[in-house]
C-alpha cells in the first residue's frame, strides 16, 4: 500500500510540473512575440549608472513584412573596462492594417541580443488608422564596439509610420 501512495504522489507531482510548464509558456507568450533563434535577454545589473552619451534617431515610412523588421541601426563604442549599459527610448507608429487583431511589438537589440524586457506587445494594429506605441528597454554589454538596432514585430504585413529612438549610453 505504501508503494501505491508513493507512485500516486510521484504521478501527481509530474502532472503539476507538466501543467506548470504549459501555463508558464502560455503566460509568457501573451506578453510578446517569440524571440527568434537563441538570442537572449540580458538584464541591467543593479546600481547607479551615469549617462555618458545620448543620440537621437528619427525616420518615417516604409513597409513592414510579417515578423521582425529592423527599422533603425547604429554603432556605439563602449570605452569603459567595466562595460556599458545602453538604454532605448523608442516611439513607433504603425498601421493601418487590412486584417483586424494583428499584434505588434517594439524590440531593442544589441549585437543580436534582445534588451530587457524583451518585446512587449503594443496591442492590435487598427484597420482604419495608425497606432502609436512606446517602449523603454536596456541592456549591458562589454567594452568594445556594439551595433544597436530597433526592430518592429508585426503579425502580418503592415505600414511603418514615424519613429524616434533615443539611444542612451551609461557607465556603471
Amino acid at each position: 500500500m505504501h508503494s501505491l501512495k508513493k507512485s500516486f504522489a510521484i504521478a501527481a507531482l509530474a502532472a503539476v510540473a507538466v501543467l506548470a510548464g504549459v501555463s508558464a509558456s502560455a503566460y509568457a507568450s501573451s506578453f510578446g512575440p517569440q524571440l527568434p533563434g537563441q538570442m537572449s535577454l540580458r538584464p541591467v545589473p543593479p546600481g547607479t549608472h551615469k549617462l555618458t552619451l545620448s543620440v537621437l534617431h528619427t525616420g518615417s515610412g516604409g513597409s513592414l513584412a510579417a515578423g521582425f523588421n529592423t527599422i533603425d541601426s547604429t554603432s556605439f563604442s563602449c570605452g569603459n573596462a567595466a562595460g556599458c549599459t545602453y538604454g532605448f527610448n523608442t516611439m513607433v507608429q504603425v498601421g493601418p492594417q487590412s486584417a483586424s487583431g494583428v499584434l505588434w511589438a517594439i524590440c531593442a537589440v544589441a549585437d543580436g541580443n534582445y534588451a530587457s524586457p524583451g518585446c512587449p506587445y503594443q496591442g492590435a494594429i487598427p484597420t482604419t488608422n495608425y497606432s502609436v506605441g512606446g517602449s523603454r528597454q536596456s541592456i549591458t554589454v562589454s567594452q568594445g564596439t556594439h551595433t544597436l538596432s530597433i526592430q518592429v514585430y508585426v503579425g502580418a504585413a503592415s505600414t511603418l509610420g514615424e519613429f524616434e529612438t533615443d539611444y542612451l549610453q551609461y557607465k556603471p
